[in-house]
């Protein structure tokens, strides 16, 4: 996904029914038309850029021969040590947590989807009970 090239808007089959899909998805929520092609772009974007991600950690980590997951568990390991005589209030009480590096890799990527989606649904519930979208124009 990272390495599809954008020449523009969705123009080629696949993706114009991608946009067909989540047109449809958004269909009578209240959202005014920029509104839905603007939660489609905004999850659209999430996606692209956690793909770039993942696929940049996982091509860094096969150069050094270990595993996504290795190159996680050294990485906190180096920070705590790189940290440990400095100020660093919110890294140590991150790191006192104990939260050893979750197996569930994809808990990141749920975590920040939910978030964009609760804004979009948080949004919808706005146009529901005001349906003029007289509000504020970022569903804020």
């Amino acid at each position: 996904m990272r390495h599809v090239p954008i020449t523009g808007p969705p123009i080629n089959p696949n993706q114009v029914r991608w946009l067909e899909y989540g047109l449809a998805a958004l269909r009578g929520t209240g959202l005014r038309a920029s509104e839905r092609i603007a939660a489609i772009m905004l999850v659209s974007g999430y996606a692209r850029s956690w793909a770039t991600l993942t696929a940049d950690i996982a091509e860094a980590a096969a150069r050094t021969g270990r595993t996504p997951e290795e190159v996680g568990l050294r990485y906190w390991q180096h920070l705590a040590v790189l940290t440990a005589p400095g100020p660093y209030p919110a890294i140590h009480e991150l790191l006192a947590e104990g939260d050893e590096y979750d197996d569930d890799v994809d808990l990141e990527w749920r975590f920040g989807l939910g978030r964009i989606l609760d804004g979009v649904a948080a949004m919808i519930e706005t146009r529901a009970t005001d349906p003029s979208g007289s509000g504020p124009p970022d569903g804020g």
